[in-house]
């Protein structure tokens, strides 16, 4: 269990409920919602069809898109939205839902005909996040911390090996793409910063150290596969970026940083 600190957490109370959105009562969180909202895209801003002709290249990003699993990531943002009282939030939960659709897309118009089935790595990863959520008592802190790590962890790990391997080529229709996607989990992470500094229950940094650590673990679990698809395939610059993500994760979440790594690339 995440041992959390505090006794409160407003966001999901009761007595927080609102049936009208006006006046606004929570403006940072309406700001944080209207700025994805100005930055709304489709899969057809960008012309994914002859974007890459390297067949190593899209053999490994096929890879490492079937880590993603749709129905638990919704899952998981339903579980949250359900629980919210606050109509701000739930006006950028509502949103974050239908870009996640968005980038779903992109990430098929990227991938057809290369796509493969779902690979080993998704299978442990989406056990370990249900695993954590599994418990009907989970509390809501645990539940931002859960969905920041899939978002800001899982998905954006795999966008950064994207990055890197379309590195020789950042005006690509397919490099847009990834930093687009990049930029709306960024926006999603620093949203769930904001609701747990100023809603949820204070983690307990053993704790917090732990599930981040468990985290990043899986992660590896991924490259080791690497190497075989696409020699000379950087591990350790990746890895160092992941990390480096781990560290803003866990400072994000009232923690201090655990591996000291730099952005890498």
């Amino acid at each position: 269990n995440l041992n959390v600190i505090s006794e409160e957490e407003p966001l999901i109370s009761s007595g927080k409920k609102r049936f009208v959105l006006f006046p606004i009562t929570y403006p940072e969180i309406w700001a944080l919602y209207k700025k994805a909202q100005h930055s709304f895209w489709t899969s057809e801003s960008f012309d994914l069809k002859q974007s890459a002709t390297d067949t190593q290249v899209l053999q490994l990003i096929s890879y490492m898109a079937s880590t993603f699993d749709s129905s638990t990531i919704h899952d998981l943002s339903n579980r949250i939205s359900r629980a919210i009282q606050i109509q701000e939030a739930r006006s950028y939960y509502g949103f974050q839902t239908m870009r996640t659709n968005i980038q779903l897309e992109t990430y098929a118009d990227i991938l057809k005909p290369h796509c493969i089935d779902s690979s080993p790595s998704l299978q442990t990863k989406m056990s370990w996040i249900e695993r954590q959520i599994a418990d009907p008592g989970c509390k809501f802190s645990k539940l931002v911390l859960v969905d920041a790590l899939v978002r800001g962890l899982f998905c954006a790990g795999t966008l950064a090996v994207l990055e890197w391997l379309v590195r020789d080529n950042p005006s690509s229709n397919i490099s847009s793409a990834i930093c687009q996607i990049t930029s709306d989990l960024t926006q999603d992470v620093q949203f769930c910063y904001l609701v747990f500094e100023t809603f949820c229950k204070r983690i307990h940094p053993q704790s917090l150290e732990k599930v981040i650590e468990e985290a990043w673990s899986l992660r590896k679990i991924l490259y080791r596969v690497l190497d075989n698809i696409k020699p000379g395939f950087d591990v350790t610059l990746v890895n160092k970026r992941i990390e480096y993500m781990a560290d803003r994760l866990s400072i994000g979440f009232g923690g201090s940083p655990i591996y000291h790594s730099q952005r890498g690339f």
